[in-house]
Parts: C-alpha cells; sequence; structure tokens
C-alpha cells in the first residue's frame, strides 16, 4: 500500500468486519455457500490452543499452515454478495485477466482488493488517481496507456458519476489496485496485498538456519571462486532446502527456551509451523553473505605479484570497511532504490515467487486444479531427468547447429548460422 484514503481507519475496518460477522452468525448458508472472511484463522485443535496460549512470542496464526495436523482452516474474503458483477468483470480485466467474465473462482489478492474497494467512494478514488497521476509521471514499468487512464479518471468529476457507469467501474477498479496493492502486474502476480504483522519472523530457528547455511554456502563459493571449475551455491538452492527443514525443525524439536537477561528468554522452537516470513527472513540473510567478499583479488594479487605478506589484521579489517561500505551505500540511497514503489528489482521478484510457489496450499484460477507448489516441484522432476540428455547423455541438444549438417565445408553458413564461432541466427538454436 503506498498512500492511505484520508478518513480511513483501521478502528472503521474492524468495525466493520464485526458487523460482517454478526451477520454470518444470524444467517446459515452452509458451507458451500457461506462467504468467507480474510485470513482469519479458526483453530480448532485444544492442545495447539493452550501451547499458543502459553507462548510469549506470538498470539496469532494468519499464515500459511500445515491445517492437516492441527485443525486450522483458513478462509479469504468473497465479497460477492456487495460487489456487482460489472465490478468484478472490470477488476478482472484492469487486473490482466484472459478470460475476465468467468468470476467463478476469483485469486484470493483480488478479493481482498475487491473487498476493500467496496467502502471507496468516488471522491476518494478520484484522489487516489490524482496522486497516482503526480506519483507514477515518470515511471517507466508502466505502459503509456495505462497511464493516460490514470490522467482521464483523475479528471472526472465524481458528482455526475451513476454507479454503474464505465468510468466509474474502472475508477473504483484501477483506484482499487494503486491504493490495496500494486499497479505492476509482475509485482501482482508475486506479491500478496495482505500483510499479517503478527506472524513470526526473526525466530531462533530462522537465524540458525540461515547462519548455517551462510556459513557452508559463503564458505563453499569463496572457495571454488578461486579454483578453475568454479561451483556455487545460489539463495535460491538455499531457499528450496531452507522450507524442509524449517518444517522439519518446527515439527521434531521441542519448544524449550532458556533466561537471557531479566524477563527475556530465547525460545528454541515456538508452536507454530514454519511460516512465509521466516522463510523468506533467512533467505535474506543467506543471499547477504553468499557472494565472495570484494578483496580477495586484492589479497591474492598483493601476495602472488609483489611478494608481500600481509597480516591476518590487515586481511580482516580492510575486508570489513570495504563490506561495510558497500551496506552504507545501501543504506544511504533507500529513499530512491528501495521506498519507492516504481524501484522493482526483477531478480526480488523471483525469490518471492518461489517463496509463495513453496506455501501454496491453494489452486489458483485456471491452474487445472493443482496449486503452485505442486506444479513447482513437476517442473523440478522434468528438469531434473531432461538435463541428463544436453549436459551427458546427448550434448549435440545444446548447441543445435542443424543447418550446418546441410553443408558442414560452407565457411559462409557457418559464420552466419554457427552458435560456436558465428553469429548464431537459428531459430532452434538449442534445446538445453
Amino acid at each position: 500500500m503506498f498512500w492511505r484514503i484520508k478518513g480511513s481507519s483501521h478502528r472503521e475496518e474492524e468495525e466493520d468486519e464485526k458487523e460482517y460477522q454478526d451477520v454470518l452468525e444470524r444467517v446459515d448458508l452452509g458451507d458451500e455457500n457461506k462467504p468467507q472472511l480474510q485470513h482469519e484463522v479458526h483453530e480448532t485443535n485444544s492442545s495447539y490452543e493452550s501451547e499458543r496460549k502459553n507462548d510469549p512470542l506470538d498470539d496469532s496464526t494468519n499464515y500459511y499452515l500445515d491445517k492437516t495436523e492441527i485443525g486450522i482452516v483458513e478462509t479469504v474474503v468473497s465479497p460477492s454478495n456487495q460487489i456487482p458483477h460489472e465490478q468484478w468483470v472490470v477488476l478482472l480485466k484492469k487486473a490482466g485477466f484472459d478470460h475476465p467474465n468467468d468470476i467463478t473462482d476469483i485469486p484470493a489478492d483480488l478479493q481482498y482488493v475487491a473487498g476493500q474497494t467496496v467502502n471507496m467512494s468516488l471522491e476518494d478514488a478520484v484522489e487516489v488517481l490524482k496522486f497516482g497521476v503526480k506519483y507514477h509521471a515518470d515511471d517507466p514499468n508502466l505502459s503509456s496507456e495505462e497511464y493516460d487512464d490514470f490522467v482521464r479518471l483523475s479528471q472526472l468529476d465524481p458528482v455526475t458519476l451513476s454507479p454503474f457507469e464505465e468510468d466509474t467501474l474502472e475508477l473504483k477498479a484501477i483506484a482499487g489496485l494503486l491504493h490495496f496493492h500494486s499497479p505492476y502486474k509482475a509485482v501482482r502476480a508475486c506479491v500478496s496485498p495482505e500483510d499479517d504483522r503478527d506472524a513470526p519472523v526473526e525466530t531462533f530457528r530462522s537465524y540458525f538456519l540461515a547462519l548455517v547455511w551462510a556459513i557452508i554456502g559463503s564458505g563453499f563459493n569463496e572457495f571454488f571462486a578461486h579454483r578453475l571449475m568454479i561451483i556455487t551455491i545460489s539463495s535460491s538452492m538455499i531457499q528450496l532446502l531452507l522450507f524442509p527443514m524449517g518444517n522439519l525443525w518446527a515439527r521434531v524439536v521441542p519448544c524449550w527456551s532458556f533466561p537471557i537477561w531479566k524477563n527475556k528468554r530465547i525460545h528454541i522452537n515456538i508452536p507454530q509451523p514454519w511460516s512465509p516470513k521466516e522463510q523468506m527472513f533467512s533467505t535474506v540473510l543467506f543471499s547477504i553473505a553468499v557472494s565472495t567478499f570484494y578483496m580477495d583479488s586484492v589479497i591474492l594479487t598483493i601476495k602472488m605479484f609483489y611478494k608481500e605478506s600481509v597480516s591476518f589484521g590487515y586481511q580482516f579489517f580492510t575486508s570489513i570497511a570495504v563490506q561495510f561500505l558497500g551496506f552504507s551505500f545501501a543504506g544511504s540511497l533507500r529513499r530512491f532504490v528501495i521506498y519507492p514503489s516504481y524501484a522493482i528489482w526483477p531478480s526480488q521478484l523471483q525469490t518471492i515467487a518461489l517463496n509463495k510457489a513453496l506455501f501454496s496450499r491453494k489452486a489458483e484460477k485456471g491452474s487445472w486444479g493443482i496449486t503452485s507448489q505442486t506444479f513447482f516441484y513437476i517442473c523440478v522432476l522434468f528438469n531434473f531427468f531432461y538435463e541428463w540428455l544436453p549436459t551427458y547423455l546427448f550434448q549435440i541438444l545444446n548447441t543445435f547447429n542443424w543447418m550446418t549438417w546441410i553443408k558442414p565445408n560452407n565457411f559462409d553458413l557457418a559464420m552466419v548460422t554457427g552458435s560456436l564461432g558465428g553469429v548464431g541466427i537459428n531459430p532452434i538454436a538449442s534445446f538445453d
């Protein structure tokens, strides 16, 4: 969320949700037709409740859980009774869906946006668009058509608009995406608009796993960085390993704790499953330490070419100074490269998408009835078996210069279509 509508408050949202809960209690719609509330977690396991009450760290479990073991049912917003069909169609269209007329299974993030947009007045929507016009004036991530819609809708007069007019529906849809989600399709595909602030993040288990893999990964990468055969451990690989290790820790390790200072205690484990925030936190810690440090080449150059010996203190403090110089630049430039919503880092979206897929428990719309997690595992398994062909068994698939087979002795043909010593103009260049 980039800005708040004037006059809205968290207390008003809680009052609306409480009123909606009262309506649900009075009306029995059945299990299949009952509307669901935004990521509200209902706990049915009494032993789990007692453990949570004794845990001083956290008293909420509003995140992706292993619901089969602890009896938790996660639900999402579905205000279909309040939002007209026309509004759903426009919202899905502006969100980039191919079949906006099909509203049978709407994703949870759009249900959340629609539920929040219901209470947005046309005056507030126009103010949101006016702010968006100024904020995204020089945004290279938005197309000219999208920005022109911002400008056109921000100039509308909310007094003269009718409820079901096309401009009204577009105004509320785009304002809802701007205010409660993101104007970028790539970000909406990876990031959820909801943030559970009660989910555990900096726990002992997340720190422990991150530090262990940071020591192993950084040492491994630094060791092989100076060898002829360079082998690296990437952050995505550790992200895959952290997921089963974190879940195993949450299930096996006892929930012990010991005091460290006055009323402060360190909890070895907490009676809550491994959360997405813990997963992302550990991945970020590892990603910071996984790369080789900047002074390694300088130290080796001094020893090998200048035949000078440098002490451990010189190596250590020089390396620390250079590393923290990079951290200081990153901290100083946050207002320019981190905080603005238009400062998108595509490589980080891949990490977020993988984290979302690992914790996916529900099949998305148009996904053939399988979850993102299942689809990811299928792709990994297929890629594992397929890579044996171009890498080891049939290496000709790696550089598929099939056009040079037609006339092997033609030098000009090899220079134009060949991928090893030529330009590589080939419509089917590789199967790797």
